[in-house]
């Protein structure tokens, strides 16, 4: 049993494409943003929950299941600010910000 175990191999369902903007990310970051989104989409957390989880700011108050497994996952895309220019603030969107950031596109 899969990691979406609801997913039917008959269903129309090629992929999932998942953007994540950062200045960074953390080790099994997006693994644990996956999953957690995972997890709603199966009703298996509540949307509250993501929310706890992000203020809990420990990475043990993560449920074992919603840790999404290394497979199926890629990185697409990784854009850098160019030399000499400071990071500075991320907009709420990637359009609205001229500037490129680190931007991981996922694949599953």
């Amino acid at each position: 049993q899969g990691f979406l175990s609801e997913h039917s191999k008959d269903s129309n369902l090629k992929f999932w494409e998942l953007e994540f903007v950062s200045r960074s990310f953390l080790y099994k970051q997006v693994r644990r943003m996956v999953g957690a989104l995972v997890a709603v989409g199966q009703s298996r957390l509540q949307p509250h929950h993501i929310q706890e989880l992000l203020a809990a700011r420990d990475l043990m108050a993560y449920p074992p299941n919603t840790i999404a497994p290394p497979y199926g996952l890629f990185l697409k895309h990784v854009e850098y600010y160019q030399s000499g220019e400071p990071p500075g603030c991320l907009a709420s969107s990637p359009h609205e910000h001229p500037e490129p950031a680190q931007t991981a596109l996922i694949d599953s």
